[in-house]
């Protein structure tokens, strides 16, 4: 766990160096065990310089932020060797989901891409007697596939897959009194592709005879 101290200075900036400033400054770092770098002022009266120090605060956190998404990635695939079992199948996909997640929060989108495929596969795959489960699942999946596809730029990418989702749902095998949830269910599949389909149109995106579903 890393903290950060924000101090807010409602005074105005000294001229030059503040030798009382910086000793109460190392005081507070040495009291908290604190690393100096993670100390930071905003100066509130000086509107003209408080964007830079905000920025400066914003580029901290999301360099630790980052930092932390990439040891979890670490962690959870030092885990995986452990988990090569049937039986923990779903157990897999589920720490699939989670590094495509983080990934994804890392902005490497490639390679969160990469990993809900994987994770699709995975779940297919997957023996368990609650079938449900593994739709409601794989339909989440589906669409992160089929959004960041249209967020890359790869249309024919997201198209494929959702008609690779809807081939292998649409005669999903339900207790003839659920069958109405399951049809609700495929409905809500091709609202959400046209809410992306429309979402990627509104951002650019060209729409041809040859790229629609």
């Amino acid at each position: 766990t890393k903290l950060a101290v924000v101090l807010i200075q409602k005074n105005s900036l000294p001229a030059g160096e503040d030798a009382l400033a910086v000793e109460r400054a190392t005081s507070l770092c040495n009291a908290c065990e604190l690393m100096s770098n993670s100390l930071f002022v905003l100066p509130v009266l000086h509107a003209d310089h408080l964007v830079g120090y905000v920025i400066r605060l914003q580029n901290v956190f999301i360099d630790q932020a980052v930092m932390y998404y990439l040891n979890e990635t670490k962690r959870i695939k030092n885990n995986k060797d452990t988990l090569n079992r049937p039986n923990y199948q779903l157990l897999q996909a589920r720490h699939l989901i989670k590094v495509s997640f983080f990934h994804e929060i890392r902005k490497d989108i490639p390679t969160a891409l990469k990993h809900y495929n994987m994770t699709y596969s995975q779940l297919l795959e997957t023996k368990v007697s609650n079938k449900h489960q593994i739709k409601i699942l794989c339909g989440f999946i589906n669409f992160k596939i089929c959004q960041l596809s249209f967020r890359t730029g790869a249309p024919l990418d997201a198209i494929a897959q959702f008609d690779r989702h809807i081939k292998q749902f649409k005669e999903h095998t339900e207790p003839p009194e659920l069958e109405f949830q399951h049809r609700q269910w495929l409905s809500h599949q091709f609202q959400f592709f046209g809410d992306l389909f429309n979402d990627a149109i509104s951002a650019g995106l060209t729409a041809l005879q040859t790229k629609h579903p």
